[in-house]
C-alpha cells in the first residue's frame, strides 16, 4: 500500500482499538499478527491484541489517543500519541480510582497485503500506574 493507505489503515487500526471494537480488529489484523509488549495474562497475537483493547477499554471507557506525530517509512507506520482517560474499571488488578490518567505512547505498526502484521508499541506503564495509584509517586531525595 502507498500514497497514505497505510497510514489510514494505521487511524483505523488505532480507532478500533481504542473503542475495543472486536469486529473491526479482527478484520484490519492479519492471522499472524505478533504485538511486542503485551501485560502479564496477554497473548502477543491478534486474539491478545483484541482482548488488551477491551481490558483498556473497561478501564478507561472514555479512552482517546491522540495522535502528535506521523512518520512513514515502506512498510511502517510510526506515531507518537497522547492517551488520556478516566480509570473507572478494573486496570491490572487495581480497582477503579477515578482519576484521570495521561500517558504518551510510542508505535511502530508494520503493515502488509492490506493488514496490520506487527505492532512495536512502548508506552509509560510506570507514569499510568502511578497516576491511577497502583504505584507510590516517587519523590527526590532530601538533601
Amino acid at each position: 500500500m502507498a500514497g497514505g493507505q497505510n497510514r489510514k489503515l494505521v487511524e483505523d487500526y488505532m480507532k478500533a482499538w481504542t473503542k475495543a471494537d472486536a469486529s473491526t480488529l479482527n478484520r484490519l489484523l492479519d492471522d499472524d499478527f505478533k504485538f511486542n509488549n503485551p501485560p502479564p495474562g496477554i497473548t502477543p497475537d491478534k486474539e491478545g491484541a483484541v482482548e488488551m483493547s477491551q481490558m483498556f477499554r473497561t478501564a478507561f471507557p472514555d479512552m482517546t489517543i491522540r495522535v502528535e506525530k506521523w512518520v512513514e517509512q515502506g512498510d511502517d507506520v510510526a506515531f507518537h500519541a497522547i492517551a488520556t482517560g478516566t480509570h473507572k474499571g478494573e486496570f491490572m488488578g487495581v480497582d477503579p480510582t477515578n482519576k484521570r490518567a495521561t500517558t504518551e505512547i510510542v508505535s511502530i505498526v508494520t503493515v502488509r497485503g492490506g493488514k496490520v502484521v506487527q505492532d512495536i508499541t512502548v508506552f509509560d506503564a510506570l507514569g499510568l500506574m502511578t497516576q491511577i495509584g497502583a504505584i507510590p509517586e516517587m519523590t527526590p531525595p532530601s538533601r
